[in-house]
């Protein structure tokens, strides 16, 4: 499975660093009191916006990807949303407005 990561700049390619700086943002984010779980929600909204049907099943092979390579900063970032997309409980993204 081939999966594009798209950067605000409109490309389809996130370089080491961009991905570490957004998981430092989000991180002193969370340090400084300020909650990145809306982020994690807005994502997965989006994330199943465009995969659908397959969204799931998609964020679950990035986060093991992640595993698989030691990537911790997209394990921490693909970790929670793929918790988002995959939670059926009553507090799941489907029930969160």
């Amino acid at each position: 499975m081939t999966m594009n990561n798209i950067v605000s700049d409109g490309t389809k390619d996130v370089t080491p660093s961009s991905i570490r700086s957004m998981t430092n943002l989000l991180v002193e984010m969370e340090k400084i009191g300020i909650d990145a779980e809306p982020f994690f929600i807005l994502a997965a909204r989006e994330f199943e916006n465009i995969y659908r049907e397959s969204a799931e099943e998609n964020a679950h092979y990035l986060y093991v990807s992640a595993i698989n390579e030691n990537d911790t900063d997209n394990i921490y970032i693909w970790r929670k949303i793929y918790h988002y997309i995959s939670d059926n409980s009553q507090n799941s993204l489907r029930n969160i407005h």
